[in-house]
């Protein structure tokens, strides 16, 4: 006997999955989605009618015929529902609205000091509720996705330690899906570019990938059988902070001689600038 929360749960697997494969392949017939997912076409139909529904699918045309009535093909619903994607990095704020085929619709970006704010948390709710103002149907946000660095425990939406932002354990989702009732995502900066550049770009196909990113800081992204390896508290990507000179200056995180203070942005704008105070030319820097 099949209990009540499985079967909920199977549905919601079904649906995932068939999103998906309309997301990367549609327009598609439901008798080819059946075919590549293996799912049963009256399971395919079901879903695909719950997804109309919710305005993430709708009908477009038709396609070619094997025989009796041509398909009707389905896609991606890109206009009737948006998400809200936020770049938060020790500068700048960056928010923009996108529709399901991740096109940013409407973007704007916020300079970050300890003088534009008391609260981070509350100063970042004040900018999504004045981003958000301007839309008369609000329920047609999916979601609000919010990446930092770094270190994050996506499963509970707390930001454990960012040093630069002087973030310690701060439950962000909480407080923003308490303050704008939006369902509210939040993860690691590099994490959220792996998930991106698996959605969206040249790695579709992979189940195995390291992304760095070097830039404000120093991190990496870990892929493992088509999962995100996180690590304890979300740190697995953090060896920007592994120290590498045991002389080395003082970092913000506290440790001594991070890879970080080598090889960032900040650090080597740091390094050319004291060289050119000392007379050396650009080209012997």
């Amino acid at each position: 006997m099949v209990r009540t929360g499985d079967a909920q749960l199977i549905r919601e697997l079904n649906k995932s999955i068939i999103l998906d494969i309309i997301r990367k392949q549609g327009p598609i017939s439901r008798a080819d989605i059946s075919k590549k997912v293996a799912i049963s076409p009256t399971t395919v139909a079901s879903c695909v009618n719950v997804l109309m529904k919710d305005s993430l699918v709708m009908e477009n045309g038709t396609g070619v015929s094997s025989g009796g009535r041509k398909p009707i093909l389905v896609q991606l619903n890109p206009v009737e529902r948006f998400i809200i994607g936020v770049a938060i990095n020790a500068s700048k704020i960056t928010i923009a609205a996108l529709n399901l085929y991740a096109t940013v619709q409407r973007k704007e970006s916020h300079s970050l000091t300890h003088k534009t704010y008391d609260d981070l948390s509350d100063f970042i709710i004040k900018l999504l509720r004045d981003f958000i103002e301007p839309y008369q149907q609000k329920e047609k946000c999916l979601g609000v996705s919010i990446t930092f660095q770094g270190i994050v425990d996506a499963d509970k939406g707390v930001i454990v330690y960012n040093p630069k932002l002087n973030m310690t354990n701060v439950s962000l989702k909480e407080k923003i899906e308490q303050a704008l009732q939006i369902t509210t995502y939040i993860d690691n900066d590099t994490n959220g570019s792996l998930l991106a550049e698996k959605g969206y770009g040249h790695y579709q196909q992979s189940k195995n990938l390291v992304y760095v990113t070097i830039g404000d800081g120093v991190g990496a992204s870990i892929l493992v059988n088509d999962a995100i390896y996180r690590g304890h508290h979300g740190g697995a990507g953090e060896f920007g902070h592994t120290t590498i000179n045991f002389n080395g200056p003082v970092c913000k995180c506290g440790n001594i001689g991070c890879l970080e203070n080598y090889v960032s942005w900040p650090a080597i704008q740091s390094r050319m600038e004291s060289d050119i105070i000392k007379g050396k030319k650009v080209n012997d820097i």
